[in-house]
């Protein structure tokens, strides 16, 4: 097996051992991208309203919007 394949089958054991609302909100970024590209671009997002909208997305089982505060905070590094 090749590197490419095994960063593929680390990516997919991870991704199933999410719950199902948590592999819906990544598939739904994959399938995205190019959404999630342009409501993540523009200014940084402070670590603290980072936490602030992590913390009301788990609250609200909002798996989606975590996903996507961790897409923008990623691409902010």
């Amino acid at each position: 097996m090749n590197e490419k394949d095994l960063n593929i089958e680390y990516i997919m054991k991870q991704i199933r051992s999410l719950s199902e609302m948590e592999q819906k909100a990544i598939c739904w970024l994959i399938r995205n991208i190019e959404i999630a590209d342009h409501l993540t671009k523009g200014e940084k997002i402070s670590e603290m309203e980072i936490r602030r909208l992590m913390q009301a997305a788990i609250e609200k089982d909002d798996y989606t919007l975590l996903a996507l505060v961790l897409y923008k905070k990623n691409k902010d590094k």
